[in-house]
């Protein structure tokens, strides 16, 4: 059977053991870059669609830190009541937690309801700020290797 024996400079082998000790701070301010360029996606995207509107839902839109099994994640979703009482669906027998809330306004909005066809605005968004959100996120890691010196 054959043997394989890498060859890797000492110093290249310093640099990926730095990579991997990154700190929780720094990892979200790479989280942070893309969430913005993402959270800033969804808002173009929701004031273009509905130009009619007050802008109310595209500025609810917040990024939050949740930290899961696999670390931290940024969460970007609108956040607060509607100001209008009407979400444009049938009203439920009860109240129930979501309602009226901007997060369910865009669901509605995205996949439709009994009354309003689908726009795919948010789904559509997400396809759009791909590029965006790499490339943000490309240059704050960049911004850390240059911090560490790498």
């Amino acid at each position: 059977m054959a043997k394989f024996t890498p060859r890797i400079d000492p110093a290249l082998t310093g640099s990926l053991e730095t990579l991997e000790t990154m700190d929780e701070e720094s990892r979200w301010s790479i989280l942070l870059a893309g969430a913005e360029a993402l959270a800033q996606t969804i808002k173009e995207a929701i004031l273009q669609r509905f130009k009619q509107h007050t802008g109310d839902l595209a500025d609810s839109l917040k990024i939050t830190e949740k930290t899961g099994a696999n670390g931290s994640l940024a969460h970007v979703a609108p956040a607060g009541k509607h100001s209008r009482s009407s979400t444009g669906k049938r009203r439920p027998k009860g109240k129930g937690v979501f309602h009226g809330t901007n997060a369910e306004i865009l669901y509605v909005l995205n996949y439709g309801s009994a009354r309003i066809s689908a726009t795919h605005v948010f789904d559509d968004a997400l396809d759009a700020s791909e590029e965006a959100v790499t490339a943000a996120m490309q240059e704050a890691f960049n911004q850390y290797l240059d911090k560490l010196g790498l």
